[in-house]
């Protein structure tokens, strides 16, 4: 494949990043405006506001504060004021504060983070929240392919098929456990029951294997097709939201602590990850897009919360011991 031909098939995908690249953006300056917003309401002298990161584009100054947009739109920054002189009065440095008020305009960024994922939530409810893999309807889930010369193909198996047990395991519910039980079996041979037009069917099968990180683990060969949630009306599409938030937040912080208890950054996803993954959903409609912006949004407002330096649990660590 020829440099020409790669540069036809960005330049076919250059919208689709660019959308994706906007929406990180978006996720990233409206945490910030939580920031901005709160700092403004306890008259803490901010400086700067910047959305985006290399080379400046915009650049206008409204008020004391002055605004900037970069050319790449990741990445957000609100400077807030801890220079008496520059600030113009001691009064209106951030550490004048009193400790309520920092501890506010330190979480309002992880607030906003979850405000937004709520109301994308809210819309989607309304519309139908798309198929995936993370806020699965009931649970349930089927086989969508079946991959050739597959251990699933081998076995019989058929896109359509619900999974209901393997090696003895009840694993209709849980995906999760069906993988982490299918990981643990490489090339070896067991039964699997499977759901086909309403008949229970059990099937041998050797489970097949691949090599992860060094580590020979079990495989299957299949893809998932999962359920989407039907609209809602109005007023249950607010309740629907908000437990939908609070399940992402909860798996994401179990994530995050899995990460942390196994020293491993397995759970986590890094920005260039993240940016694939916006570009992927991006290209498959504005429903799957924008529900991936609310996992984002809900990610960040998780990972704000560790008390690390860098982040804003770190600053309000640091608030809380100063």
């Amino acid at each position: 494949m020829g440099l020409v031909t790669y540069g036809i098939m960005a330049l076919q995908k250059l919208p689709v990043i660019v959308a994706a690249l906007t929406g990180i953006g978006t996720v990233m300056a409206f945490h910030e405006l939580g920031h901005f917003m709160f700092g403004k309401l306890f008259d803490v002298h901010i400086p700067h506001f910047s959305i985006g990161m290399g080379p400046k584009l915009l650049s206008k100054k409204w008020g004391e504060t002055t605004f900037s947009l970069s050319l790449i739109p990741v990445g957000a920054y609100v400077e807030a004021d801890n220079d008496p002189i520059t600030a113009g009065s001691p009064n209106r440095t951030i550490s004048a504060k009193s400790y309520p008020q920092k501890m506010i305009i330190v979480s309002a960024g992880i607030i906003f983070n979850l405000i937004l994922a709520y109301l994308i939530l809210v819309g989607l409810s309304l519309t139908g929240v798309p198929s995936n893999p993370i806020l699965m309807q009931n649970n349930s889930y089927s086989l969508e392919k079946v991959l050739p010369d597959s251990a699933a193909q081998k076995a019989g198996m058929l896109p359509g098929d619900k999974i209901l047990s393997l090696h003895g395991v009840d694993v209709s519910k849980n995906v999760h456990l069906l993988l982490k039980t299918i990981a643990e079996l490489p090339d070896q041979n067991t039964t699997i029951k499977i759901e086909r037009s309403g008949q229970e069917l059990e099937l041998p099968i050797c489970i097949g294997s691949k090599t992860v990180k060094g580590k020979k683990c079990g495989n299957l060969g299949v893809q998932f097709s999962f359920p989407p949630m039907p609209p809602v009306s109005f007023g249950a599409a607010w309740i629907q939201a908000g437990k939908l938030t609070y399940r992402l937040l909860t798996d994401t912080f179990k994530g995050i602590g899995q990460s942390l208890t196994k020293r491993s950054a397995q759970n986590f996803v890094g920005p260039l990850m993240m940016i694939s993954l916006t570009v992927d959903s991006a290209g498959q409609g504005l429903s799957l897009f924008l529900l991936f912006l609310a996992f984002i949004s809900v990610g960040l407002a998780a990972l704000n919360a560790i008390p690390l330096a860098v982040l804003d649990g770190g600053h309000a660590l640091a608030y809380t011991l100063s």
